[in-house]
């Protein structure tokens, strides 16, 4: 007979405490896990050789709804439909944000006119 053995979360929400018992909990919480560093676990470096500057930019009724991946120029963009606004990412090389601050919001804007030219009558909305 196999043994399974159940883990447990615990929260406090509105409607009180609650605990969770399953064979399997999963913590999401992020890259300052709460859940990884009281379980004691080892972190893991991949590596990985980029970073993505996340902005946020209005959404006209005349975009397209579909999430959206633009490449042009050695650039990567994501855009992610969030209803009234486009969540965007803007993959750059690791390390990279200090140079693309030191050139200057103007030259940020600009950067992302170029890769997503219809996005170029709201980029003032981008203010740091």
């Amino acid at each position: 007979m196999k043994r399974t053995v159940a883990s447990s979360a615990r929260a406090v929400t509105p409607a009180g405490p609650l605990e969770v018992r399953a064979p399997l909990t999963v913590g999401a919480d992020g890259r300052q896990s709460t859940v990884r560093s009281r379980a004691r676990l080892e972190v893991h470096e991949f590596g990985v050789p980029i970073d993505v500057l996340w902005i946020r930019i209005s959404r006209r009724t005349e975009d397209p709804e579909v999430p959206l991946g633009r490449f042009g120029g050695g650039q990567v963009f994501v855009m992610i439909y969030r209803g009234k606004y486009w969540q965007c990412g803007l993959v750059i090389r690791k390390g990279g944000y200090a140079e693309i601050r030191s050139q200057g919001l103007e030259a940020f804007r600009d950067r992302i006119g170029r890769i997503a030219p219809f996005l170029c009558g709201r980029l003032d909305e981008l203010r740091d």
